[in-house]
Protein backbone atom coordinates (compact mmCIF):
# COMPACT_ATOMS: atom_id res chain seq x y z
CA UNK A 1 0.00 0.00 0.00
CA UNK A 2 1.18 3.44 -0.79
CA UNK A 3 1.74 5.54 2.22
CA UNK A 4 -0.01 8.96 2.16
CA UNK A 5 1.86 11.88 0.63
CA UNK A 6 2.93 14.66 2.81
CA UNK A 7 1.73 18.47 1.30
CA UNK A 8 4.06 19.78 3.85
CA UNK A 9 7.29 18.20 2.61
CA UNK A 10 9.45 21.36 1.77
CA UNK A 11 12.66 20.60 -0.86
CA UNK A 12 14.94 23.40 -0.34
CA UNK A 13 15.02 25.64 -3.68
CA UNK A 14 12.12 23.91 -5.23
CA UNK A 15 8.90 25.63 -4.54
CA UNK A 16 5.84 24.23 -6.30
CA UNK A 17 2.39 25.77 -6.99
CA UNK A 18 -0.83 24.56 -6.29
CA UNK A 19 -1.84 23.10 -9.26
CA UNK A 20 1.06 20.84 -9.32
CA UNK A 21 0.18 19.54 -5.76
CA UNK A 22 -3.13 19.29 -5.91
CA UNK A 23 -1.94 16.83 -8.92
CA UNK A 24 0.51 15.14 -7.05
CA UNK A 25 -1.90 14.58 -3.83
CA UNK A 26 -4.37 13.13 -6.98
CA UNK A 27 -2.20 10.46 -7.98
CA UNK A 28 -1.47 9.11 -4.24
CA UNK A 29 -4.94 8.85 -3.44
CA UNK A 30 -6.18 7.28 -6.98
CA UNK A 31 -3.05 4.65 -6.58
CA UNK A 32 -4.12 4.13 -2.81
CA UNK A 33 -7.92 3.22 -4.45
CA UNK A 34 -6.29 1.10 -7.27
CA UNK A 35 -4.91 -0.83 -4.89
CA UNK A 36 -7.22 -1.13 -2.98
CA UNK A 37 -9.48 -2.69 -5.69
CA UNK A 38 -7.09 -4.48 -6.50
CA UNK A 39 -7.31 -6.23 -2.99
CA UNK A 40 -11.06 -6.48 -3.60
CA UNK A 41 -10.54 -8.49 -7.17
CA UNK A 42 -11.90 -5.73 -9.35
CA UNK A 43 -9.56 -5.64 -11.69
CA UNK A 44 -10.82 -3.51 -14.09
CA UNK A 45 -11.58 -0.63 -12.02
CA UNK A 46 -8.10 -0.61 -10.61
CA UNK A 47 -6.59 -0.83 -13.56
CA UNK A 48 -8.17 2.66 -14.51
CA UNK A 49 -7.41 4.15 -11.58
CA UNK A 50 -3.60 3.38 -11.87
CA UNK A 51 -3.56 4.58 -15.30
CA UNK A 52 -5.22 7.99 -14.12
CA UNK A 53 -2.49 7.76 -11.25
CA UNK A 54 0.34 7.11 -13.29
CA UNK A 55 -0.88 10.58 -15.85
CA UNK A 56 -1.74 12.49 -13.21
CA UNK A 57 1.93 12.17 -11.69
CA UNK A 58 3.58 12.12 -15.21
CA UNK A 59 1.29 15.53 -15.95
CA UNK A 60 3.00 16.99 -12.07
CA UNK A 61 6.39 16.14 -12.59
CA UNK A 62 6.50 17.65 -16.33
CA UNK A 63 4.97 20.53 -15.75
CA UNK A 64 5.90 23.46 -17.60
CA UNK A 65 6.35 26.03 -14.10
CA UNK A 66 9.04 23.48 -13.04
CA UNK A 67 11.31 24.53 -15.77
CA UNK A 68 12.50 27.61 -14.58
CA UNK A 69 13.19 26.45 -10.72
CA UNK A 70 16.55 25.34 -9.38
CA UNK A 71 15.42 22.07 -7.59
CA UNK A 72 19.42 21.61 -7.04
CA UNK A 73 21.70 22.18 -4.22
CA UNK A 74 23.83 25.24 -5.09
CA UNK A 75 27.28 23.43 -4.76
CA UNK A 76 25.88 21.44 -8.51
CA UNK A 77 25.32 24.67 -10.10
CA UNK A 78 29.08 24.82 -10.89
CA UNK A 79 28.39 21.15 -12.50
CA UNK A 80 25.75 22.35 -14.83
CA UNK A 81 27.07 25.61 -15.76
CA UNK A 82 30.79 25.46 -15.88
CA UNK A 83 30.95 22.33 -18.68
CA UNK A 84 29.12 25.39 -20.95
CA UNK A 85 30.79 28.50 -20.42
CA UNK A 86 34.41 26.65 -19.83
CA UNK A 87 35.19 25.85 -23.73
CA UNK A 88 34.21 29.56 -24.03
CA UNK A 89 36.42 30.61 -21.29
CA UNK A 90 39.61 28.81 -22.13
CA UNK A 91 40.63 30.61 -24.69
CA UNK A 92 39.71 34.13 -23.75
CA UNK A 93 41.73 33.98 -20.83
CA UNK A 94 44.57 32.04 -23.34
CA UNK A 95 44.56 35.61 -25.37
CA UNK A 96 44.26 37.21 -22.57
CA UNK A 97 47.27 36.15 -21.13
CA UNK A 98 49.18 35.75 -23.92
CA UNK A 99 48.24 39.76 -24.93
CA UNK A 100 49.48 40.70 -21.03
CA UNK A 101 52.81 38.78 -21.55
CA UNK A 102 53.54 40.33 -24.87
CA UNK A 103 52.60 43.77 -23.50
CA UNK A 104 55.17 43.43 -20.48
CA UNK A 105 57.94 41.99 -22.74
CA UNK A 106 57.71 44.85 -25.35
CA UNK A 107 56.90 47.96 -22.33
CA UNK A 108 59.87 46.46 -20.81
CA UNK A 109 62.08 46.15 -23.20
CA UNK A 110 61.22 49.44 -24.81
CA UNK A 111 62.31 51.04 -21.25
CA UNK A 112 65.38 49.50 -21.07
CA UNK A 113 66.35 50.56 -25.12
CA UNK A 114 65.26 54.36 -23.15
CA UNK A 115 67.85 53.97 -20.32
CA UNK A 116 70.59 52.72 -22.82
Amino acid sequence: MITSYSLNYHVKNMVINEDVANRISNAVQLGNEAFENLERGEFDSALKLSRQSIQDSESAFFDPSLLELLYFPQDQKFAIYVPLFLPVALPILSGALQAFKYFKAHFLHSKKAKIE
